[in-house]
């Protein structure tokens, strides 16, 4: 808890004075997970005028692990200028590097621009202009949205673990472990993959899938690192304000090794051959064990295993990958499920965050443009708006993971560092998910009233969904095939 009330005395939130909220809707949210994911949904549903009883996180407090991700920050720059400016002051712009997986360079430290994937087309505001990007560790972003959540008067209360959820005519509510209840209008379930909401929602749980695929995953403060000359210049390479992003890459193996100025952090996606890999932030292993791992890619040179060995005590976990089919289904009529309580990705879609933060949007957005709890439909049309564009994101993350991992690897496609870069298309990044909202909202809900045509347009241009299956990607590359799917995913 120390981490958290200091990074708070630290930062200057936005105050209720400074912000424009919206007329007041008089609709009670519960929110159940204080993630990102669950904390950002309290914020949006505050500023969108609904009251926000509380969020309730099983933790008994709050939670410093995980390592970091991708964040694509324009929507809380427009909507939480303060809390902006508080996370640009922490995160770092990404600066990516390639090389084989022997260590040999292929290509040097460039930034990751959104400027070339754009390629001068408009965002969905109708603006030609930079889309902010950021890498911000896991911990320091849930810090500040906290922070900003208690300076609103949110409550947040620890050691709450849910057991099941129930709605009926006139509320929704969860069942806590000792027994007790909570309630209100709508519930909104962000507490991970493993959600009791889903008996509610769908009426059984949802089944996982291994993919065969784990990873190693490591961060912890660099002193040692930066103590080691060798280590120190081989992977400390950031300047002030920045992160080097190493992506190594070979047969059956990929490794990525991020240095912020305080941090080291590093990932090796492989084949889940230990045994021990589980998906949970608490599965530690040791340095000696990834080394171990390790005997079976002899081109992996000593360097990196000497930065391995620099690992402190429960630094690295093995995370097991699994798979989920899309869950269609999102919603009951008073409960709604936000993140990875509804959709899952895997480490390489590099979308699971921003997913997560535009269905905290488009749910207190929908929310309050339906108005009417009772008939669940501002529910329905939120799932109307978000489930392709999630099964879309979804896909992009198979498509990563099997081009880091593909078994045509050679030395020509080794020299190419087009070979190396991560799929993210303008449709991801362009999107505006609260105008998207404000845009749709009455078609999508003619569409489930009456069946009137609607397409969605936050997924890639000429692409029409269709529903898949884990099975069927799974055979795909078991038989070495390419994901491609039609339409521009550029």
């Amino acid at each position: 808890m120390s981490f958290f009330n200091t990074f708070d005395a630290a930062i200057d939130f936005d105050k209720v004075s400074d912000l424009h909220r919206h007329p007041l809707t008089g609709i009670n949210v519960l929110v159940i997970g204080a993630g990102p994911v669950g904390l950002y949904t309290a914020l949006e549903c505050w500023r969108k005028g609904h009251h926000v009883v509380g969020v309730l996180e099983r933790t008994p407090a709050p939670s410093a692990a995980g390592d970091s991700f991708t964040v694509l920050a324009s929507h809380i720059q427009r909507s939480w200028p303060r809390l902006f400016q508080a996370l640009k002051k922490v995160t770092f712009e990404m600066n990516l590097s390639f090389y084989k997986l022997n260590g040999e360079l292929v290509k040097d430290a460039e930034p990751f621009s959104l400027e070339n994937i754009a390629q001068g087309r408009a965002n969905d505001d109708g603006e030609v202009k930079k889309t902010e990007i950021i890498r911000v560790n896991r911990a320091v972003l849930a810090a500040l949205f906290l922070g900003q959540a208690r300076e609103l008067g949110i409550e947040i209360s620890y050691g709450k673990r849910v057991v099941d959820y129930f709605e009926d005519d006139i509320q929704a509510g969860v069942v806590l472990e000792d027994g007790s209840r909570a309630s209100a209008d709508v519930v909104v379930a962000a507490d991970g993959i493993g959600t009791k909401s889903h008996r509610l929602i769908n009426g059984h749980d949802v089944r996982a899938m291994p993919s065969k695929h784990s990873i190693f995953r490591a961060s912890y403060a660099n002193d040692p690192v930066i103590s080691d000359p060798e280590l120190n210049d081989r992977f400390l390479k950031c300047k002030e304000g920045s992160s080097e992003f190493q992506l190594w890459t070979g047969k059956g193996l990929s490794i990525a090794i991020a240095s912020f100025p305080k941090e080291i952090q590093w990932y090796m996606t492989h084949e889940d051959t230990v045994g021990i890999s589980k998906e949970s932030w608490h599965n530690f292993v040791t340095p000696e064990q990834v080394i171990d791992f390790l005997s079976a890619y002899p081109e992996v040179p000593d360097i990196f295993k000497k930065l391995v060995k620099t690992a402190p005590p429960e630094s690295i976990i093995d995370w097991q990958i699994l798979w989920r089919d899309p869950q269609p289904k999102w919603h009951s009529t008073r409960v709604v499920q936000a993140g990875d309580s509804a959709h899952t990705f895997v480490p390489s879609s590099g979308s699971g965050v921003n997913q997560g933060l535009e269905d905290a949007v488009s749910i207190a957005t929908c929310l309050q443009i339906g108005g009417n709890v009772k008939n669940g439909m501002w529910a329905k049309v939120h799932n109307k708006l978000r489930f392709e564009r999630i099964s879309c994101c979804q896909l992009m993350g198979f498509i990563n993971q099997s081009h880091y991992l593909k078994a045509e690897w050679g030395a020509n496609a080794l020299d190419d560092p087009k070979n190396y870069r991560p799929e993210y298309g303008w449709w991801v990044m362009r999107h505006n998910p609260e105008r998207y909202a404000f845009v749709n909202y009455g078609n999508a809900l003619r569409n489930i009233i009456d069946g009137t045509p609607f397409q969605n347009t936050n997924i890639p241009s000429g692409y029409v969904h269709k529903p898949w299956t884990l099975q069927v990607i799974y055979d795909t590359l078991a038989e070495g095939k390419k994901l491609k799917f039609d339409g521009d995913w550029s």
